[in-house]
């Protein structure tokens, strides 16, 4: 199966939601479809549920050899790495809603970056993310709806999550310089060893259960309380 795809159409911090929504827009096959081609195995090493069950060698030929099991797997190691088990376990780092911008689903953009437990605005606009259906209000999951629409889209109205036919095949480019809430530039570049030191020994009670919390508070702590840490570990 040869598909469409360009590899500019993958920005940084791309979820898998956006980037195999963009293959079957543009291939015009369902996600039913798509999802039966490149079934594959599930893989424990990946961890997080959303780049399981996939054929990615499949992807790769599929699409001459863009890496994105290797993109996905990236991002969401700077997001989770820093924090106690996050190497061995960050899915507990990430929403089980699924979050979006309403700006970037206009462009048929998500990211991981919205999925952070850590992270409650998009970090490009600047906008409260919401886990909710723009047109019924029905809250999204942040899961594979393998229908036959080809985009995901709420389950209870059958709206898309995200918008394409606007912006395709010229989607809008994403990047680091971009990010403007300082916050999340703070957790993804700024961090210094021994902060990240740190943040990896505090045991962050009931992060497994929390949907989102407070990044600017967890931020203080490392910065401001680093001396006193140990209290909180």
């Amino acid at each position: 199966m040869s598909i469409t795809w360009r590899n500019s159409w993958n920005s940084c911090f791309e979820s898998p939601i956006s980037v195999f929504d963009k293959i079957c827009y543009a291939n015009d096959i369902s996600q039913n479809e798509f999802h039966k081609f490149f079934k594959g195995e599930i893989n424990p090493n990946y961890s997080h549920p959303l780049i399981n069950q996939l054929d990615y060698q499949k992807i790769q030929e599929a699409i001459t050899d863009q890496q994105l099991l290797i993109h996905f797997q990236s991002t969401i190691y700077r997001l989770s790495h820093i924090f106690k088990s996050g190497i061995e376990s960050p899915q507990m780092y990430f929403s089980k809603g699924l979050y979006q911008c309403s700006t970037c689903s206009l462009y048929g953009y998500h990211s991981l970056l919205f999925q952070s437990k850590f992270v409650d605005r998009c970090p490009f606009h600047n906008v409260p993310l919401t886990n909710h259906c723009k047109r019924c209000g029905s809250q999204l999951m942040y899961k594979y709806y393998k229908g036959n629409s080809i985009t995901q889209c709420c389950q209870n109205c059958f709206e898309p999550i995200l918008y394409h036919s606007e912006v395709y095949p010229n989607y809008a480019i994403y990047t680091e310089q971009q990010i403007s809430t300082n916050n999340v530039l703070y957790l993804i570049f700024q961090l210094n060893e021994k902060e990240i030191n740190r943040l990896q020994n505090i045991q962050l009670e009931g992060i497994k259960y929390v949907e989102k919390s407070n990044l600017d508070f967890l931020l203080y702590l490392v910065r401001e309380l680093i001396g006193s840490v140990n209290n909180f570990v």
